[in-house]
């Protein structure tokens, strides 16, 4: 038995709520007889056609995907709604199908302070992180990051090591015995702390730290 949160869902969110990978597994309305229903992911699902369903993971042989029975009901809950299943791992995606949440609406959970943090795509959400969230409207903000002591203003939800340098130093240096060299404390739950390197971003947050030195190896 599996809680779903609507008469209609996308068959991809009844078979991630059931623990199946659905770009792996096929749902099938079981009918038991010949004519059970095979349905594509992005497929529109009315439970009320028959809510018994069997599901089939492709591999080297096709097996059934068995559901754990014992499984613990978990409640999410998102804007003071609350919606039970049995996945304490959880996507961004997997959350929208579970609550409906439409395109250009923010996710993010909910820490009851200025610094709740958003919730980005295929980022993996795990109940016991935190499971109460609140949304928004998508939009362009400013966050307020430190570098070297001094609070600084960047767009977006990720900085590259070469854009936290440049906030550091003005002008960045670019002779070769010249290595400059990026920590940071305080960051979202993906990334709380750290080292940075060069060709590589992280994902930021309000009020993360940044320490930049410059050490001149010559």
């Amino acid at each position: 038995m599996i809680p779903l949160p609507r008469r209609k869902l996308k068959v991809r969110d009844i078979l991630y709520q059931a623990g199946a990978d659905p770009e792996s597994a096929t749902l099938i309305r079981d009918f038991n007889s010949p004519i059970d229903i095979g349905f594509k992911p992005d497929a529109q699902v009315d439970l009320s056609d028959g809510n018994v369903f069997r599901i089939i993971v492709a591999g080297a042989c096709e097996q059934r995907h068995v559901v754990a029975s014992e499984s613990p009901k978990l409640a999410f809950v998102v804007d003071d709604r609350w919606e039970v299943t049995i996945q304490p791992n959880q996507t961004d995606e997997s959350l929208r199908g579970l609550f409906g949440i439409p395109d250009g609406i923010e996710l993010l959970r909910d820490f009851e302070s200025p610094i709740d943090e958003p919730i980005e795509k295929g980022e993996r959400v795990n109940f016991k992180d935190g499971p109460v969230f609140i949304t928004r409207k998508a939009e362009v903000r400013e966050i307020t990051i430190i570098v070297r002591g001094r609070p600084r203003k960047v767009s977006g939800r990720h900085i590259s090591f070469d854009e936290v340098v440049a906030l550091a130093y003005n002008p960045v240096r670019s002779e070769p015995f010249i290595v400059y060299t990026v920590s940071y404390s305080r960051g979202p739950n993906p990334n709380p702390e750290g080292d940075l390197y060069r060709n590589q971003t992280v994902k930021i947050k309000e009020g993360m730290v940044f320490c930049v030195t410059e050490t001149d190896k010559s």
